[in-house]
């Protein structure tokens, strides 16, 4: 009777145990789920309290409650930006505000959203940037491009990367083979197929043999 209980009393804790272990794994992953969605949010650069909003196959947007702001009416659709919202509608891509009123017609086949005020779009295979009216501010010139980040933008051109200002002019000249944008005033390169940093004034944080 005492093997009885005894086994009884090991079969109970081995129970308690597992349902412990597994509430403290849903917890677990429940608090790394919460912490993601929160980088997310964190990390997304918008100018709005907005949200995309799906309902079917298209898509607008709503307030963080839920609540539909715009309705649901466009293929897709990105963050706002510097006040504006990228969206697609017939393959192709506009922007608008948060009315849900178009202030840049949908008349672009590639175009990425608005970065300090510029937006990076392509043409005829070459890269320049409108501004937030819809206006060329810099003409499509560069093989490549990325966007303005604080004041200054990667651009290839000549088969190699520089950067420029926000009136199109080079601050750095091309001469790596590949530059991304800057972050608290760093930005890495790559020079003679190595890497390195450099500051806004060209300084190179590395030294050749």
């Amino acid at each position: 009777m005492q093997k009885l209980l005894n086994r009884f009393l090991i079969f109970v804790v081995i129970v308690l145990l597992t349902i412990s272990i597994g509430e403290g794994i849903y917890i677990f992953r429940t608090k790394q789920s919460n912490s993601a969605s929160q980088i997310h949010l964190t990390n997304t650069n918008t100018s709005s309290l907005l949200v995309p909003y799906r309902k079917g196959n298209l898509w607008g947007f709503s307030d963080r409650n839920g609540k539909i702001v715009i309705e649901p009416q466009f293929e897709d659709v990105w963050f706002f930006t510097d006040g504006l919202a990228k969206v697609r509608i017939n393959n192709h891509y506009g922007f608008i505000n948060e009315k849900g009123d178009f202030v840049i017609e949908p008349k672009f086949e590639v175009v990425r959203a608005f970065r300090d005020g510029l937006a990076l779009f392509m043409k005829n295979g070459l890269f320049g940037y409108i501004d937030t009216k819809g206006n060329v501010a810099i003409p499509p010139q560069f093989e490549n491009a990325s966007d303005f980040k604080e004041g200054l933008a990667p651009v290839k051109k000549n088969g190699l990367w520089g950067y420029i200002d926000k009136s199109g002019r080079f601050v750095i000249a091309p001469m790596y083979n590949f530059a991304s944008t800057f972050e608290n005033g760093i930005a890495l390169v790559s020079f003679k197929e190595f890497d390195g940093y450099i500051d806004k004034n060209n300084h190179q944080f590395f030294k050749d043999d």
